[in-house]
């Protein structure tokens, strides 16, 4: 169980605390579902067969019929790890050269603070008191005018991410943390919302800037078919 204290615009304090299944809870409150888990409606073309043909080349050039799974795993673990370098570069100014995502990350960022972008804390737990959903922002900056921002970082396969670009549950995921900041009184109330989309391969990254109004029409017709599937699963 994680547990963070967040200050509110107001100077009152709470508590977020998250466990290990991602639900959150609020000073001790009813636990809340993540946003993630909400937005797996949200699909974009025949993203069954872009999985399909993804596993099918990773067994033809690994020659495994377990290499679909074990890169899998590795996306899953390359992408933990350049979220655990970044917070540890955000909060604590540690650089980290063992990573090759986490170093291309850093050359795109050194390029947006040489812009006068200052990164104000990572990994903040937020939460939407009406709508009655959580989730952690990545990065939260600020701009030399003041402007608040929040970020988040996504791993992606070069050739995947060249063919297929973007998801909208991406695009809805950090609208709905964006809304929920403003929401739940947070001193930080950001104007923008930012994806960098990192290489794998360290190649380049790819930031895109995310609507956050058409992100959050996304994310609450997505809400409305998580609730309607949840209530229906607990009449059966």
């Amino acid at each position: 169980m994680e547990i963070q204290e967040h200050t509110l615009k107001d100077g009152s304090v709470i508590e977020i605390s998250r466990d290990g299944n991602h639900q959150y809870r609020v000073n001790n409150g009813p636990k809340m579902s993540n946003v993630t888990s909400m937005t797996h409606s949200l699909s974009d073309g025949d993203t069954f067969g872009i999985a399909v043909r993804w596993a099918t080349n990773i067994i033809r050039d690994t020659n495994n019929f377990d290499g679909a799974l074990l890169a899998q795993e590795e996306g899953r673990m390359g992408g933990e790890m350049l979220h655990s370098a970044v917070q540890d570069y955000i909060d604590n100014g540690v650089i980290s050269e063992d990573s090759e995502t986490f170093v291309a990350w850093l050359q795109t960022a050194g390029k947006l603070e040489q812009q006068g972008l200052s990164w104000v804390t990572s990994e903040r737990f937020v939460y939407h008191p009406d709508l009655n959903y959580a989730g952690t922002v990545d990065a939260i900056s600020i701009d030399l005018e003041g402007n608040i921002a929040i970020w988040d970082w996504k791993t992606k396969q070069r050739d995947s991410w060249e063919r297929n670009g973007p998801y909208l549950s991406e695009q809805a995921q950090l609208a709905a943390y964006a809304t929920a900041l403003k929401a739940m009184g947070s001193r930080w109330v950001p104007t923008k919302a930012y994806i960098m989309y990192v290489m794998r391969d360290g190649s380049y990254t790819d930031t895109r800037e995310v609507d956050i109004k058409k992100g959050m029409e996304l994310f609450l017709a997505s809400q409305a078919v998580y609730n309607l599937v949840k209530e229906r699963s607990k009449k059966k």
